[in-house]
Order: C-alpha cells, then structure tokens, then sequence
C-alpha cells in the first residue's frame, strides 16, 4: 500500500478515537481525492441537484438530536454517526435508511459534566436511522427512528442471571431530527 494512504488511514482511525469531526473529515478528504484533478473537493461528489425518483448510496455522516423512547423519556445530546446510507429522493422529499458502525459522540456521561454535552470512553455505536428527508441543497434535512446498540465494558455492564452469553451494553430508540452531510455517493 502507498506509505501516504496508510498515513491517512492511521490519521483516520486516530481521528475517529478522539471523535474527532474536523480531523475525520479532513483525512477523508483527503483519502478521498483525485489524484487527477487535486483541485476539485472531493466532498462535493455527493451532489442531490438533479436527482428525481432515483435511490442514492453513499458515505456520510447526521448530525441529529432528538427525544430518547423509554419508560422516563429525555432529550438526547448532540450525535454524529458515520455510516452508508440509502435514500430515494423524489422532487424535495425522500426516504432515508442508514447503518452505522460508529458515532462521534455517543452515549454517556462523566461524573460532573453537563449533560447536554456527549461523552463517551468509545465511538462504537451499532445502530439504523429510518426516516424522510426533505431536501435543501446537498444537505437533506431528516426526520425518524434512530435504533442503537452501545456496547460497553464488562465492568460497567450488570451481570444477567443465567450463564447464556451476552454482549454487554444498552439498546437505545430515539426519534431524531437533523441534517445528514453526504460525504461521498457510490451512484
């Protein structure tokens, strides 16, 4: 492999262990750029203008709040996962279908911080976003459910009666509202 992608790539997973958004976006322009035409933006590949009654895969990221659904219902902080996703885009409105490996600000809280502010010891987040986009330039603004699985440590998870094997963590079901920035479409 090219010794500057495998920079790029250790960049990016550096990147992504400190929820980083500004540096993960800046090694992905960069991983992401024609090396024959190094002036155009890579990022402006994913474009929406012109796009009427087709389905539209790509990589990008939301930046969704919204209202977590469980017994004692709460307003969520600030997240950003970063997954593939597809969306059917009619005139102004679509469907929106996402999966995600990973978010840069996922659940949790230290002691004595604000809990309006995310905070988390990991960026894993395994979860789906399904909703309807409205359109507004490339950045469809979103509306849906937001399902999740937070992993956690074996220290913080509580033992389950029985000896079956389970993933320790949380589920999580939100509804959420938010834009969602493609970085990069595959169609």
């Amino acid at each position: 492999m090219d010794p500057e992608k495998l920079r790029l790539l250790k960049d990016l997973f550096g990147a992504i262990h400190h929820r980083d958004p500004a540096g993960t976006l800046r090694v992905l322009n960069q991983l992401l750029a024609d090396p024959e035409h190094p002036e155009e933006l890579p990022l402006a590949r994913a474009r929406r203008a012109n796009r009427h009654r087709q389905w539209v895969a790509s990589l990008g990221f939301s930046s969704i709040s919204g209202l977590r659904l469980s017994k004692r219902p709460r307003m969520e902080p600030l997240r950003m996962p970063l997954g593939l996703s597809l969306e059917y885009v009619f005139k102004d409105w679509g469907i929106h279908l996402m999966l995600f490996p990973m978010d840069f600000a996922p659940d949790g809280q230290t002691p004595g911080q604000d809990p309006t502010l995310p905070s988390s010891s990991s960026a894993i987040a395994l979860g789906a976003q399904v909703g309807i986009l409205r359109r507004s330039g490339d950045t469809p603004l979103t509306f849906g459910l937001d399902v999740r699985f937070r992993p956690t440590r074996d220290e913080e998870a509580p033992k389950p009666p029985g000896k079956g094997f389970r993933l320790p963590g949380t589920w999580q079901l939100s509804g959420f509202s938010g834009y969602h920035f493609p970085l990069l479409d595959f169609n």
